[in-house]
């Protein structure tokens, strides 16, 4: 079962840290209403609130941020 430990949303931008019992895994979840991005990144725990806090900064060391669709360039 994922349960939520903490939400927080600033600007359009949600950010949720979940535990799953089962795995015994951390995870945070990013949505980004204004380009409806999606990511989740799975933390260990002793840096759960660190990644909860600072989403974008651990996305980009690890190589995960989400690549924006290409929009059209009018000619």
């Amino acid at each position: 079962m994922k349960k939520e430990l903490a939400f927080r949303e600033s600007n359009g931008v949600a950010v949720t840290l979940y535990w799953q019992s089962a795995a015994n895994r951390v995870s945070v979840t990013v949505f980004d209403a204004a380009s409806d991005e999606l990511f989740e990144l799975d933390a260990d725990p002793s840096e759960a609130l660190d990644l909860f806090h600072h989403p974008y900064a651990h996305a980009a060391r690890r190589g995960a941020l989400p690549v924006p669709a290409a929009e059209p360039v009018a000619a």
